[in-house]
């Protein structure tokens, strides 16, 4: 199982943290290329 969180900065609309857990044997950075919102980028529901 592989599971990504997004995490936003208190107090600001930006993304603050993405995470990743479960992804033993997985290439993060291949699916950091791939997602389409990076840290620090502006966030709204």
């Amino acid at each position: 199982m592989f599971g990504l969180l997004i995490a936003t900065q208190a107090g600001a609309d930006v993304i603050g943290d993405i995470e990743f857990f479960g992804y033993k044997g997985i290439d993060i950075s291949r699916i950091r290329k791939a997602l389409p919102v990076r840290e620090g980028d502006a966030y709204s529901e």
